[in-house]
């Protein structure tokens, strides 16, 4: 039904959404971080839209994140730490190298 009718849908069981982004697509007032845990489903109608929701789980702001909502910024930190160190050693290969060849030299 949401799939045909919807003019947006979040319908991804996998995927966690900010509250933030939810709260956005919804009347204002209707999700906020004062009441999101006790409104777990309703619907709602504003005019010409009908909104049905439900909330399936929530995490509160101090709790650690789920992995599935982290796993891509994870990625990305983690990918820069390694880029970081591999640019590091190649410096630090590229001066040796050059040392060696006592094209770098040290006054004092």
């Amino acid at each position: 039904f949401a799939k045909q009718w919807n003019a947006f849908a979040l319908l991804d069981r996998e995927k966690w959404y900010k509250l933030e982004e939810v709260a956005a697509l919804l009347p204002k007032g209707t999700l906020t971080p004062d009441n999101v845990a006790s409104r777990r489903e309703g619907t709602l109608s504003d005019g010409d839209f009908r909104y049905y929701y439900r909330v399936l789980e929530t995490v509160q702001g101090k709790a650690t994140a789920p992995f599935d909502y982290v796993k891509e910024q994870a990625s990305k930190v983690i990918l820069h730490k390694r880029k970081q160190e591999m640019l590091e050693r190649w410096k630090e290969d590229l001066y040796q190298k050059e040392l060696r060849r006592e094209n770098v030299k040290i006054y004092r």
